[in-house]
């Protein structure tokens, strides 16, 4: 009856959020929800749903990120998924090394969530610690008009605390949304998350 730790990135943020909420109505204790920079629901929710054209076009952008690229290309090819892995692989920008069938699987997921986030608003609060690691370069406007995510500055916090009973922790790390969890980025998310751990352990002794 005990949940120690629930984290997400990015976009899986209503995931996350609905299943503290519902381990918490069901009497589970969690001690922590954990947050890489991830978007508010207000951000997504009621914005258009994408055409399968319009995901085959942003797909490039969000690849493109995690290499630091902070433009929308213009010399995509965005006719089918097989002419988008053929541009990525041209231009190295291959997230973890995957291969076409990976690319395929990690699209279908990507189009899945978004698609979820634009139609389903979570509710209520969590009780539980609520630590969010935010990057420190905000988004390039271009780039999330691309992808049709409403945000602004600060619009991460001031939106999460409507889901917390409790104050949110934020440490600022180095780098881009996509590009924190990257080293030495992730040595400062990786320490801090060590002193969490071992904080809890010293409490539970």
């Amino acid at each position: 009856r005990h949940t120690r730790y629930w984290r997400d990135w990015s976009s899986d943020v209503c995931s996350s959020d609905l299943m503290v909420l519902q381990l918490e109505a069901a009497g589970r204790s969690v001690e922590h929800l954990i947050m890489f920079d991830s978007h508010p629901p207000k951000a997504y929710f009621s914005n258009t749903v994408f055409s399968e054209s319009m995901f085959l076009k942003a797909f490039p952008i969000i690849c493109g990120m995690f290499f630091g690229n902070k433009e929308v290309p213009k010399d995509m090819d965005t006719k089918s998924l097989d002419s988008v892995i053929e541009y990525l692989k041209i231009r190295k920008w291959i997230p973890w090394g995957f291969d076409n069938n990976e690319f395929r699987m990690y699209y279908d997921l990507w189009r899945s969530n978004h698609n979820t986030l634009r139609s389903h608003m979570p509710g209520g609060k969590v009780k539980c610690n609520f630590l969010f690691f935010r990057a420190y370069e905000f988004q390039p406007q271009e780039i999330l008009d691309a992808l049709n995510i409403k945000l602004y500055p600060d619009m991460d916090l001031e939106e999460w605390s409507l889901f917390s009973e409790n104050p949110i922790q934020v440490i600022n790390v180095s780098g881009t949304h996509y590009t924190m969890l990257d080293e030495p980025n992730v040595n400062l998310i990786g320490s801090c998350l060590a002193k969490v751990l071992t904080s809890n352990e010293q409490q539970a002794l």
